[in-house]
């Protein structure tokens, strides 16, 4: 919306919310990669895929990093008592998360309706940015257990 978009613009994105979005963007991307690569596989790819993968891979990097800039505007509010700090960090996330969810509706809708785009290819990567994460906690996990269980020496 064009009012997150005039807050971005005035605060100072922390380096926690460039660093993650940066993570979900290669992870997303890599995702997009494979997914094109299986559309070759079963001779389904062509200019709609593509622009159906560009649609889905940008609203889904997009969408990750609002939800980022919500929760560091959310966790940033010092203003008033506690209760309504958290009241206004909870208005603020569903708001948020509302907005962020007709985005993507609006990109399938239009995946669906506008034929230059392959509309599974569009959905296709809205669902990365979560598997991206699921995949690096996983990864982090294996490599703190790989440490715990070699023999110090």
């Amino acid at each position: 919306t064009m009012w997150t978009l005039a807050v971005i613009r005035k605060m100072k994105l922390q380096k926690a919310v460039v660093d993650e979005t940066r993570r979900i963007a290669i992870g997303s991307a890599i995702g997009t990669l494979i997914m094109l690569a299986v559309f070759a596989a079963i001779g389904r790819f062509d200019s709609t895929v593509v622009l159906g993968a560009l649609l889905g891979y940008v609203t889904a990097v997009l969408n990750f990093f609002l939800l980022s800039v919500t929760v560091q505007q959310a966790a940033g509010d010092i203003q008033g008592d506690e209760e309504e700090r958290v009241s206004r960090g909870k208005r603020l996330m569903r708001t948020s998360y509302s907005m962020r969810r007709l985005l993507q509706g609006v990109v399938i809708v239009v995946a669906l309706l506008v034929p230059c785009f392959n509309w599974v290819a569009t959905v296709i990567p809205l669902v990365l940015p979560q598997l991206s994460i699921v995949a690096r906690q996983l990864f982090s996990r294996h490599k703190s257990s790989e440490r715990t269980d070699k023999p110090n020496g």
